[in-house]
């Protein structure tokens, strides 16, 4: 369960990253 909120937060901050371009 805690490791699902860092995932998201990981996951979200790569995506915007990724996103940035």
């Amino acid at each position: 369960m805690r490791r699902n909120k860092i995932n998201g937060l990981a996951l979200a901050r790569f995506w915007q990253s990724r996103h940035r371009v």
